[in-house]
């Protein structure tokens, strides 16, 4: 599209639920046509379900980037329009079942610490907060965020609903398993600064993330992406096994321990590691710790 989303668009209005302006359906199988979630997250509360999101422009399949951020229970998702200065978001809350097999997805107001950056952006509400019963694993919630009236195009929002280990087998043909396939796993890090805990501000620090990087951006220092492949931009400065890696960035070493194994195998492993000083999370209200997860090109975005 030739002008920015948040120029044209009005929150969606074509549907039906009784007392709502979102228009909500299930489907089996990957989000948007087969295509993969673009960032996975999980919550200490959520009890071992994962959600993967896939947020898009339709009908052209356009991916929008946005940001997803893991806290203590529940994941805060939003969608900055740089150019027209607009930000769109909402809090995603789980909620399992007492069996365990589905799960209810919650819509809240997004938080109040990612309020706008300044008086000259806009904060985009949805018009309702619906909460989605009875969602099985594997199954995709579609929401359409935002339509423009005037062609029909919408925003639209893919979550998909998923465990921390698969239940079932693919039908797949079977493969050798190769080193991309492997994700990185960060869950309540704890931080050393040159040995010494650095006990960073705000409650994302007892969440987690899980993708192919991980990011993780420290006030006052900058945001930093690990890797296990030597992506464009990725430097080897350090190494992983089990629950913690470290890495140096220039003369001090940075070690981050997880509740959990960060990869699933036995060894010690190279790690590669983008770092830039000058990146800040422009749709948080305050300068607060930060932990996210996806592809590496999406985590070294901005």
């Amino acid at each position: 599209m030739s002008e920015s989303f948040a120029s044209l668009w009005k929150p969606g209005r074509r549907i039906a639920l009784a007392a709502g302006l979102l228009l909500i359906f299930l489907a089996p199988g990957s989000a948007a046509q087969g295509q993969a979630p673009t960032l996975t997250v999980s919550s200490p509360q959520w009890k071992g379900f994962q959600v993967g999101f896939l947020t898009r422009i339709e009908p052209q399949s356009i991916k929008l980037p946005g940001g997803v951020f893991p806290d203590s229970d529940r994941a805060h998702h939003t969608i900055s329009d740089n150019t027209s200065k607009r930000l769109f978001g909402y809090d995603l809350l789980v909620e399992p079942s007492a069996d365990g097999l589905t799960a209810k997805l919650i819509l809240q107001p997004l938080s109040p610490k990612f309020s706008v950056p300044d008086r000259n952006w806009t904060l985009v509400s949805p018009p309702r907060y619906p909460t989605i019963a009875g969602v099985r694993v594997g199954e995709t919630v579609a929401i359409d965020l935002l339509v423009n009236p005037s062609t029909g195009q919408k925003v639209v929002d893919y979550l998909t609903l998923l465990r921390s280990a698969p239940v079932e087998m693919s039908n797949e043909p079977a493969r050798e398993i190769a080193l991309a396939d492997v994700e990185l796993t960060v869950q309540s890090p704890r931080i050393l600064l040159n040995g010494r805990p650095l006990a960073p501000e705000g409650g994302d620090t007892e969440a987690g993330a899980s993708g192919e990087a991980v990011g993780i951006y420290l006030p006052g220092f900058g945001r930093f992406a690990v890797s296990l492949l030597p992506h464009k931009g990725f430097q080897r400065s350090g190494v992983v096994s089990g629950n913690r890696f470290r890495f140096q960035d220039g003369a001090s070493t940075i070690e981050v321990t997880s509740q959990s194994r960060i990869v699933p195998a036995s060894g010690v492993f190279h790690l590669y590691v983008n770092s830039d000083r000058n990146w800040v999370p422009r749709d948080r209200l305050n300068d607060q710790f930060a932990l996210e997860a996806g592809p590496a090109g999406w985590v070294t975005r901005r």
